[in-house]
């Protein structure tokens, strides 16, 4: 009995923990933040899904929650989709093949993610 509540207990932890190392839901999680961000106009929101140097960087060179939106010049609603994800050996960097439609026009994107303690981000390259 003692052995079948320990197994359990067990079988408990490490699904959680796989569960919430998985959280983010990868490259494609990232793209589907990335938009909810976009058209939810949340500053916030989108700079958290920059890996945290990129983060870093964009503040020292003055950029801010607010100035996001100009930086990056989407218009309105944005719907992105994702297509091909190349991962490198590591599985630590994806490219993520994205098809964008903003303003009745369609086009397609390669984004750079990659996964910093355990979590993805879009790389600085993106």
């Amino acid at each position: 009995m003692v052995r079948r509540i320990i197994a359990v207990v067990l079988c408990l932890i490490f699904v959680t923990a796989l569960l919430s190392s998985c959280s983010s839901g990868g490259p494609k999680g990232v793209i589907k933040n990335l938009e909810k961000a976009v058209n939810k106009r949340d500053g916030k929101a989108l700079m958290k899904l920059f890996d945290p140097s990129t983060q870093e960087m964009m503040k020292g060179y003055g950029v801010d929650t607010d100035s996001l939106f100009d930086l990056f010049g989407y218009p309105g609603k944005v719907s992105l989709k994702c297509g091909n994800i190349k991962y490198n050996d590591e599985k630590t960097e994806a490219k993520v093949e994205v098809t964008i439609t903003a303003d009745g026009e369609t086009r397609t994107e390669k984004m750079t993610c990659v996964k910093v303690d355990g979590k993805w981000y879009l790389g600085g390259g993106s």
